[in-house]
């Protein structure tokens, strides 16, 4: 139960939901209904991380239980979304036979192993924080004889239906994404899957170069992978592909569209030794639609997804302004809802974590330095 103090807190996010009216006052067919409430995540006098941000999380596989990785403690927050409390924390080691080392990937397995990713090793933990399990991605000879050398992995592995078979995005070194590589770990296998559409992302590669260092903006490739369904999908537009593990095939989805744009109006590829120029272009990219993860509603098949763009820039001590739209599709990708949930507002951090359980959006939020969602329901 929210208390009262923390709805004055809740307000003050103005966090909007419109009626998505279109502009000759005629209602939007896809505007649907929408019913909001907020929960707070009780901390039993402890400090949850997760509150600031939910990158290295997983779910158990009826959505009861969030598990969260702190990289500053080196803990496994364990938190119970039926009961919204924090159940527990696990230690987990950094050195010696059962550590993880720098954690930059993590996921919670088929509820039975903790899977740690550290830029060179996939890492299985079981339920005691022992390691039972190692694969070495960076000295493998089965990877390097197919994918050769001068290559690297994108923070997006997922596990398919069995621990031995992973795929993942593969990038060169400078940042421009390659492909996709199914690896079969049991019978030594691995599969290149190459998509031209996919390589579009590297069209949105924005890259300052300073000397010998540079810092480049890339669009992400993601994967969502449940019931033995996978789909690829990437930040800068919302090409969504669906893989299947026994072909090995990528198809194109066809995603139904509403009255926000499926992509950006132009390519943004940049590389330059000029620091304004490289901002110039990265906040010319941002006024156009951008997307936020794919997730699914585990119960109904449907799918949701966060797009946004900004309206109005940041000026000295003001925030940018922002537009954030939920799209909502059935399992066949149709159009169901285009919600606006923003309208020219500052981003508070929440837009990028979120998942859906009891047919709701949860969106993670921070109040007082607590966690809280705010639940979304679009019907």
């Amino acid at each position: 139960m929210l208390t009262k103090k923390y709805t004055i807190v809740f307000f003050s996010i103005v966090f909007i939901l419109l009626s998505c009216e279109s502009k000759n006052g005629s209602a939007d067919k896809y505007s649907g209904l929408v019913s909001i409430d907020t929960v707070l995540i009780e901390p039993g006098g402890q400090l949850v991380m997760a509150a600031d941000n939910m990158f290295l999380s997983g779910f158990s596989n009826d959505l009861s239980k969030l598990y969260h990785y702190d990289t500053k403690n080196g803990e496994i927050e364990v938190i119970d979304l039926d009961l919204l409390k924090l159940e527990k924390k696990l230690k987990v080691a950094q050195e010696g036979p059962d550590g993880v080392g720098t954690v930059s990937w993590f996921d919670y397995w088929n509820d039975s192993l903790f899977v740690f990713y550290n830029f060179a090793q996939l890492g299985f933990l079981n339920h005691d924080m022992k390691k039972v399990r190692s694969i070495d991605l960076r000295n493998s000879s089965l990877i390097k004889m197919v994918l050769g050398e001068g290559f690297g992995f994108r923070n997006s592995f997922s596990l398919l239906n069995s621990a031995n078979k992973v795929l993942v995005p593969v990038e060169s070194f400078d940042n421009d994404f390659l492909h996709l590589a199914f690896i079969d770990f049991e019978s030594e296998g691995v599969k290149i899957i190459k998509n031209s559409r996919l390589e579009k992302v590297n069209d949105y590669k924005v890259r300052h170069i300073q000397g010998n260092s540079y810092r480049s903006i890339i669009q992400p490739i993601g994967i969502l992978s449940w019931d033995n369904k996978v789909y690829i999908f990437n930040k800068a537009n919302n090409d969504i592909f669906q893989f299947l593990p026994e072909s090995k095939e990528l198809l194109s989805v066809n995603v139904g569209l509403g009255q926000i744009p499926s992509g950006k109006s132009k390519y943004y590829r940049l590389e330059t030794e000029s620091i304004e120029e490289f901002e110039s272009q990265f906040f010319a990219m941002q006024e156009e639609i951008g997307f936020q993860k794919l997730v699914i509603d585990r119960e109904s098949g449907n799918f949701y997804r966060i797009a946004e763009r900004k309206v109005v820039a940041a000026f000295e001590d003001a925030p940018a302004k922002w537009d954030v739209f939920l799209l909502k599709y059935d399992p066949e990708f149709k159009l169901l809802a285009e919600v606006k949930i923003l309208d020219r507002q500052p981003l508070e951090g929440y837009k990028s974590d979120y998942f859906v359980k009891d047919g709701m959006v949860w969106l993670r939020i921070n109040i007082n330095d607590e966690l809280a969602f705010i639940r979304i329901k679009v019907t």
